[in-house]
C-alpha cells in the first residue's frame, strides 16, 4: 500500500528537492499487534547546481488525522553537491 493523501512539495531557491520518499514500516508477520504503530522513515536528494554553499531550512510537516508532526532542520549542501537527507526514528524519536 503506497501513500494514501496528497503530498505537496515546496521549494525555493538555488538547491533543488530531487526523489522525495515516505516509507511506513510495520512490526512483521505475525508480531503485528491490534493498532500497531509504524515507524516512519522520509528522505529526500538536494541537489546545488551553484558554486557556492547554500544553507538553508528543510522544514517537513507530516499530517497523521490526528495530528501534525513538523520536522524544521538546517542544512548546508556544498557546492555542485547531492546529499541525501534522511529523516526518520533513527534521528527524530517522535517518528517511531
Amino acid at each position: 500500500m503506497g501513500i494514501l493523501n496528497p503530498v505537496y512539495i515546496y521549494a525555493t531557491g538555488p538547491v533543488a528537492l530531487r526523489y522525495p520518499y515516505a516509507r511506513a514500516g510495520l512490526p512483521q508477520y505475525p508480531a503485528v499487534p491490534p493498532f500497531a504503530t509504524a515507524a516512519c522513515t522520509l528522505s529526500v536528494q538536494l541537489r546545488n547546481a551553484t558554486s557556492s554553499p547554500v544553507t538553508g531550512d528543510l522544514k517537513c510537516i507530516v499530517d497523521t488525522g490526528a495530528n501534525q508532526i513538523t520536522v524544521d532542520t538546517v542544512v548546508t549542501v556544498a557546492p555542485l553537491d547531492s546529499p541525501v537527507i534522511i529523516i526518520g526514528p533513527q534521528n527524530r524519536p517522535h517518528f517511531q
